[in-house]
């Protein structure tokens, strides 16, 4: 989650916030939120000088920030006063990290997102499960790599492509493992892990992995529909 707050910052006495989340009203244990100086209104992500969150500020007024990884609930986020010529009018989170409001206007993501409207319920019907190693990366760089995973583990039996378009065989192997039928939890942040250590494809949390998944659906008739995807790192459809 990336948070942002439109703001006017005069001077280096007066571009700071303290700020926590899910703390007691009277509660010192706080970080500062450091701003960049300046005389017009301007967005700037959430940031820590000492942690725990390890954005910093030049992480986050950088090319690659950091979300906020928050657990699956509601939670409340506490500003409080530092330097009382720092003001802020507006605020923003979002999923989506690389999302500039200085470039683009957050009302026109808020009104997109409420056209799509409510999401349907979670496709909880076992799925047909493979897991393959990325090796020295994972996450996002394993993602935005531009290797095919499962043709390298399958030796070029399978491809990205050839799944995506035919879809995957059950109990069919791909280098030592096989295809395994799994379901998903409807709830909780992290069900892929879960799905991972109870369809036996991992003994663990399993780091520098991809999960493949492939789920065959039938529509009654042609019909236009939305399909939403959730993720705490990356993913690809």
């Amino acid at each position: 989650m990336a948070f942002l707050e439109s703001c006017y910052c005069p001077s280096s006495g007066d571009n700071s916030f303290f700020w926590a989340f899910d703390i007691e009203d009277g509660n010192t244990r706080t970080d500062n939120w450091d701003l960049k100086r300046g005389t017009e209104w301007v967005w700037q992500r959430l940031n820590s000088r000492s942690g725990p969150f390890e954005g910093t500020p030049d992480v986050q007024n950088g090319d690659d920030p950091i979300p906020i990884k928050l657990a699956a609930g509601e939670h409340t986020l506490h500003l409080i006063l530092r330097e009382d010529g720092a003001h802020i009018d507006q605020f923003f989170a979002t999923t989506d990290k690389a999302f500039d409001p200085n470039e683009n206007d957050p009302q026109d993501a808020v009104d997109a997102q409420a056209e799509l409207g409510t999401p349907g319920p979670k496709l909880e019907r076992p799925w047909v499960w493979m897991i393959v190693p990325t090796g020295d990366i994972g996450g996002a760089a394993a993602a935005e790599s531009g290797i095919d995973y499962i043709r390298r583990a399958s030796e070029g039996a399978i491809t990205e492509t050839e799944m995506a378009q035919q879809g995957a065989i059950y109990q069919s192997a791909v280098g030592e493992k096989f295809w395994t039928l799994s379901q998903l939890s409807s709830i909780g942040g992290n069900n892929i892990t879960e799905m991972v250590i109870d369809s036996g494809l991992g003994s663990s949390k399993v780091n520098n992995h991809v999960a493949y998944g492939s789920l065959r659906l039938k529509s009654p008739h042609g019909q236009q529909t939305m399909m939403y995807v959730g993720e705490d790192d990356a993913v690809k459809v």
